[in-house]
């Protein structure tokens, strides 16, 4: 009895946390979408970062999760000799991608936004 009752609690406190991540994630999007429409981000530069960030950000909270469901703090430091070679290559093909555009928006931003 007591061991359902454990489960169901740590049930509700990840519901909970996947509503506010849902919120959160929602926020962070809708700069990049904005940025988009205003012509900051070109071509495919804002589905590229939107993936990058949904990758990142997938990652870290299906970890949060397991530090939850093992008895852990939750924390959002992730050791890279914990992922496996696809998702590191993935995730460093993400990084790259961030910093490819970061680049090119420093360089060319007073020029896109007119």
């Amino acid at each position: 009895q007591v061991r359902r009752a454990t489960f169901f609690i740590f049930d509700i406190f990840i519901l909970l946390r996947q509503i506010i991540y849902a919120q959160w994630y929602l926020t962070c999007l809708m700069p990049l979408r904005r940025a988009s429409e205003g012509g900051l981000l070109q071509g495919e530069e804002d589905d590229v970062l939107v993936g990058a960030f949904t990758e990142i950000h997938q990652l870290v909270f299906d970890e949060e999760i397991a530090d939850i469901r093992a008895g852990r703090t939750p924390n959002t430091w992730i050791s890279p000799d914990s992922l496996d070679s696809l998702t590191r290559r993935h995730l460093r093909e993400s990084f790259r991608s961030i910093s490819s555009i970061q680049g090119v928006v420093d360089g060319e931003w007073t020029r896109r936004l007119k």
